[in-house]
């Protein structure tokens, strides 16, 4: 599970400081994104940084201080396969903006040794990419880019 939390974590440092390049560095294209209304194939580095900017202007916008991903349930499905659920945190300062999103990431270690996502799937109603908005479909909220 280390291996995993590191990688959330990274991520999450990612989207706080506006990294791009450690944040590309994280995913392997292409890669799926799976939500509850579609599936959604990334295959360019320009898509990826479409949905990067996107997610951090929305953070912003919404007054998003931290994002904590707190790994549940991993799993190696073999020597450079891993499969973990995770909950992602979306903080105002000390106060959660809503429950936590539930999502699932398979990574897949690459021949530098460095482990990159290849899918996500997200509780979210998203249909396309990139995520201008994430609709959080067990409350019917939307939290919308300001």
């Amino acid at each position: 599970m280390t291996e995993y939390q590191k990688w959330l974590d990274t991520i999450s440092a990612s989207y706080k400081d506006g990294d791009y390049d450690t944040y590309v560095e994280c995913f392997e294209l292409p890669f799926t994104v799976i939500t509850n209304t579609a599936n959604i194939l990334v295959t360019e580095k320009d898509e990826l940084r479409a949905g990067f900017d996107a997610l951090c202007h929305m953070l912003r916008g919404e007054g998003i201080t931290d994002s904590i991903r707190i790994a549940s349930n991993v799993r190696n499905l073999g020597p450079n396969l891993m499969i973990g659920r995770y909950d992602t945190h979306l903080l105002r300062g000390a106060n959660r903006v809503f429950d936590p999103l539930l999502s699932a990431t398979t990574l897949r270690r690459s021949p530098d040794g460095q482990w990159r996502a290849c899918s996500f799937t997200l509780d979210l109603g998203n249909a396309q990419w990139p995520f201008y908005t994430l609709m959080l479909p067990q409350t019917s909220a939307t939290i919308v880019a300001a």
